[in-house]
């Protein structure tokens, strides 16, 4: 799964793979702070 995410974000160029990114750790840290 994660070597399919990486193949498909080199693609992406560098400032919107950030911007996904960056909004995947908010929502990842949000989800853990909910399960906790």
């Amino acid at each position: 799964m994660e070597k399919e995410v990486s193949r498909i974000l080199v693609r992406i160029p560098q400032s919107l793979k950030d911007a996904i990114t960056g909004k995947a750790k908010e929502e990842c840290r949000s989800f853990n702070s909910e399960v906790m």
